[in-house]
């Protein structure tokens, strides 16, 4: 029986070094994980967990999945503190066959989890060293992609020093050269809609370069793309990599870019636009990949774009000017190198998590 060790982050240490973490991501996290346990264990799989005891309900909720199989199958290990997180995390890795690791790019963290498994000998469910570095930053994620020809956003990064917030002189100095609003300014490390701000103008980039909200890491600052948020999942193998149906991205909230949900694409063009943003992005990743191929899970956010405001699902499926627009104006927005959301609409077509081991599995077989 194969034994996976699968943990998610905010739901563990991010959570214990963090009491504070955002409820919305807390939230995610806990359904990414409890979907993933219960297809894993469907597929046979013995699957080892490492939880905070600060999350009564989700253990409870993870204990009744284990449902008509052994004991054995499901187990949890509990930690009170941060540092028993750590030490335990090696030790899961190492006795593991895989690890899937389910946290944020910021601050390094998933490269650092991603690390961790290497050096304690175990093996990762998800993608290569090198790609995991790249996804981590949007600003260098962007420029390996225009430098090949894929279509991104026009966008700078403002650098900030480590642990300090940009002083008035170069915000001042990002104010008089940026001319091409609406832009996105967002942390460029960030994880889901955290610190993503959308400005007019010089005046409120100023603003929100001062403001406590964009403080303490790094900035990209890109042109606002208008047309239709979707996101391409990709299950990487070292054979085919088997891309998934498209989705659209539900935003909204007080600057329109909260992630609110998923759902499936069911305009052929709109799909097909997504499709090939995405087998570009693939192509491009492979050929960084160095000490070992990436597997498992990708995600990949595009803008299909068009004249007018960001669209609603809703409209697109009735044939609106947007969704009939060519791709000329198809960009991607940003990679993600772990589990996403979409796992949670996605997988009610296919156990996605078996998917996702079988892939793995056959770089044994992949000829040499």
């Amino acid at each position: 029986m194969t034994r996976i060790f699968v943990y998610e982050h905010l739901t563990c240490g991010g959570l214990l070094e963090d009491p504070d973490s955002p409820e919305s991501l807390l939230r995610e996290g806990a359904a990414m994980l409890c979907a993933v346990v219960e297809d894993f264990l469907a597929a046979g799989c013995e699957v080892q967990l490492l939880l905070s005891n600060r999350v009564h309900g989700l253990l409870n909720g993870l204990s009744a999945k284990r449902g008509g199989c052994d004991a054995k199958c499901l187990q949890i290990d509990v930690v009170e503190s941060a540092s028993q997180c750590r030490a335990r995390f090696g030790e899961l890795a190492a006795a593991a066959d895989w690890t899937l690791v389910i946290a944020p790019e910021t601050n390094g963290t998933l490269t650092e989890l991603h690390n961790i498994v290497r050096q304690s000998g175990g093996r990762i469910l998800g993608v290569s060293k090198q790609v995991c570095e790249l996804a981590s930053s949007k600003s260098l994620s962007a420029d390996f992609l225009a430098a090949r020809g894929v279509l991104v956003p026009h966008g700078v990064q403002i650098q900030v020093q480590h642990n300090a917030a940009p002083d008035a002189q170069d915000c001042q100095q990002h104010r008089g050269t940026w001319t091409d609003f609406p832009a996105i300014l967002k942390p460029d490390d960030g994880c889901g809609s955290i610190g993503v701000q959308r400005v007019a103008s010089n005046r409120e980039l100023l603003a929100a370069l001062l403001s406590n909200q964009t403080t303490a890491t790094d900035r990209r600052l890109e042109r606002y793309i208008s047309g239709i948020a979707a996101s391409v999942s990709v299950i990487l193998s070292p054979r085919d990599d088997m891309i998934l149906p498209a989705c659209y991205q539900h935003l909204g909230g007080d600057c329109g870019l909260e992630f609110h949900g998923s759902s499936h694409i069911k305009d052929c063009d709109l799909a097909d636009r997504a499709t090939r943003l995405a087998r570009q992005v693939v192509q491009a990743l492979r050929s960084i990949d160095e000490d070992a191929p990436s597997l498992g899970w990708l995600g990949i956010d595009v803008v299909l774009g068009g004249e007018g405001p960001m669209e609603s699902p809703s409209r697109c499926e009735q044939q609106s000017p947007v969704a009939k627009t060519p791709g000329t104006n198809d960009v991607v927005i940003e990679i993600n190198p772990r589990l996403t959301s979409s796992y949670l609409t996605l997988r009610s077509r296919a156990n996605l998590a078996a998917a996702m081991l079988s892939a793995a599995e056959s770089m044994s077989q992949t000829p040499a």
